[in-house]
């Protein structure tokens, strides 16, 4: 029953968190203006993933994850939002997220070693 409930409450703030960005993503200026590459014409919200990070933290939580988990989920997350914002250096980005992905590799780790079970 837990399961479920987190479950839910995982979808409800991914939606919710995509649904304020397209509501809000012009006002506070996370717009994707097209390029040449680009699969849209117009200037379109982009930021729509935030509640992903909202519902992992409170997956984090309500599972006991270790806060290494929390930390840098939390860091690729702040470096992401920051990114549909400003331009960020592939080099710099690359760097952030690697070091982000060790952490969670160590958390890992670290949570079996403490008898916890990843579940997939």
């Amino acid at each position: 029953m837990k399961y479920l409930i987190l479950y839910i409450a995982s979808l409800a703030l991914g939606a919710a968190g995509a649904w304020l960005i397209s509501r809000w993503g012009t006002t506070i200026g996370l717009l994707d203006r097209p390029n040449h590459r680009s699969s849209h014409e117009g200037a379109v919200p982009k930021g729509g993933g935030i509640g992903i990070p909202a519902a992992f933290l409170l997956a984090s939580g309500v599972l006991g994850l270790p806060i290494l988990f929390w930390v840098c989920a939390g860091l690729v997350s702040l470096l992401s939002l920051y990114g549909d914002r400003r331009e960020i250096p592939p080099k710099i980005r690359l760097r952030i997220q690697l070091l982000g992905s060790i952490g969670l590799l160590f958390g890992l780790f670290y949570w079996e070693g403490q008898g916890g079970l990843f579940i997939c």
